[in-house]
């Protein structure tokens, strides 16, 4: 509620009422509130300015009980109506972009980042390394303890990738077993350590799945390409795609080698 004290025709009364309101419509705290305003009677040319300006709802002079009631009651289920719909909105943007089960992002979400590091311009152009990683032997994880524990599996790992890359990579669930991580900044060597990392804490690590007798190990593959920012928004698409496919088959030849290691792509998509 906004409270004009003054008098019709008060042209100071005026100015620091509109003033005021156009400090509530642009402070963060107040960006979603429902603001009525109750200026003096006669004050109409300020209830229509305060109007234009953003106010939800002018009373002018008084009012008795029964209208303040009717009025504060109509905004706030307004505000709820609007509220609910904004959480949904929320609700449905982070559906769109979050895997359900892992709560990684999804592919829709990654490929968008990964384009942005490849079309960054001079100065903050750079080099950024991207990894696809697979779960080795999943399908026998599934077919000898059931989906439930495939799930639990799929979960834990998304927990190790997810804690222990940089602040500022990107973790993904791209596929059923597949995982997408981009390194914004990272060169060819650091790309190399953190994947061996990878490597290191999921094999080390014994999963323990509900009504299982003992635990569950599992082992990851990861293949690894080096991009370079700076490239034309019409060559995007090629890169990208050249990006990806150095990566599988990186992936492709870390599982070759017995799975359970890493292998970086010699080629750049720069």
């Amino acid at each position: 509620m906004l409270l004009i004290p003054g008098r019709a025709g008060d042209a100071t009364t005026s100015d620091k009422a509109l003033e005021l309101m156009a400090e509530l419509r642009a402070a963060p705290e107040a960006r979603h509130s429902r603001i009525v305003a109750l200026v003096p009677t006669g004050c109409h040319p300020l209830a229509a300015s305060l109007l234009d300006m953003g106010a939800n709802d002018v009373i002018v002079g008084d009012a008795d009980l029964g209208e303040w009631a009717l009025r504060m009651t109509r905004q706030i289920q307004r505000k709820q109506a609007i509220d609910q719909l904004r959480t949904r909105l929320h609700d449905g943007l982070r559906a769109a972009m979050i895997d359900p089960l892992t709560g990684l992002y999804n592919r829709r979400f990654a490929m968008p980042f990964l384009r942005e590091q490849v079309t960054t311009r001079a100065p903050e152009a750079r080099e950024f390394a991207v990894m696809v990683a697979d779960l080795d032997h999943f399908k026998h994880i599934n077919d000898t303890h059931g989906h439930a524990t495939g799930d639990r599996v799929l979960c834990h790992v998304a927990d190790i990738l997810g804690q222990s890359v940089r602040e500022g990579d990107l973790v993904a669930r791209i596929g059923g077993e597949e995982f997408l991580i981009i390194m914004p900044g990272a060169g060819g060597d650091e790309a190399r350590r953190t994947a061996d990392l990878l490597c290191r804490q999921i094999a080390n690590t014994a999963i323990m799945p509900k009504g299982e007798a003992g635990p569950v190990h599992v082992t990851i593959s990861i293949g690894v390409a080096m991009g370079q920012g700076g490239q034309p928004l019409d060559a995007a698409t090629g890169t990208l795609d050249a990006l990806m496919d150095q990566a599988d088959r990186a992936l492709y030849r870390a599982k070759a080698r017995g799975r359970n290691n890493v292998t970086i792509s010699a080629r750049s998509a720069a």
